[in-house]
């Protein structure tokens, strides 16, 4: 198992997956572990879009709760 940690401010995202999809058969060929890597590095990648994402989503979130509380007469942006 690998664990990949992210944190940006108020987010954490924690994830644990397999090292891969499936275990090899005995008569796994090259091809086959190309085709394995592949898969990994595109789910490494779709991870990494995914976790950023999140983040971007809680930036954003945090800008519009900001935004909100200047907008009610809240300077420091506290929610009351």
């Amino acid at each position: 198992m690998t664990t990949m940690t992210i944190c940006n401010e108020e987010v954490v995202a924690v994830h644990q997956y397999p090292e891969s999809f499936a275990q090899e058969p005995a008569g796994a060929t090259l091809p086959d572990q190309v085709r394995e890597e592949e898969w990994q590095e595109r789910l490494r990648c779709a991870q990494q879009w995914v976790c950023e994402l999140l983040i971007k989503n809680q930036q954003l979130r945090m800008s519009l709760e900001s935004a909100k509380a200047r907008e009610r007469g809240d300077p420091y942006g506290r929610n009351v």
